[in-house]
């Protein structure tokens, strides 16, 4: 069987308004957007936290270094722009295109979309 994860993106010509169909009837709360997930697995929390603590006692990085921002009240991790771009170019990516959201309220980091492409296809 093949692994679904090697599979190449088509998107059909109906792409965009299925997604947007889709979406049109997922409830717009918690439970909708992460599809039922809405608690955070404990194990996950307690294996995200030791792995920061890993990175913490590191003496070869600094948390400036890293290119994120660790949340300690929501234990959400805000990543630069700078290490997605580093980690898409280590996987082979090139950025085509890149926009940053607009209209969210002040005091949040930025959200950012990218469209890439493999390297090879330059």
């Amino acid at each position: 069987m093949a692994d679904p994860r090697k599979t190449e993106f088509r998107p059909t010509e109906t792409w965009y308004e299925d997604a947007d169909k889709y979406w049109k009837g997922v409830p717009s709360s918690v439970d909708g957007m992460l599809g039922g997930l809405e608690e955070v697995h404990a194990p996950d929390i307690r294996d995200s936290l030791a792995f920061m603590d890993k990175l913490k006692k590191n003496p070869s990085l600094s948390f400036g270094s890293l290119g994120y921002v660790l949340d300690s009240e929501d234990s959400s991790v805000t990543r630069a722009k700078s290490l997605f771009e580093s980690v898409f170019a280590a996987a082979g990516l090139v950025v085509v295109d890149q926009m940053t959201q607009t209209d969210f309220p002040q005091g949040l980091f930025e959200v950012n979309m990218w469209a890439l492409k493999p390297s090879s296809d330059n």
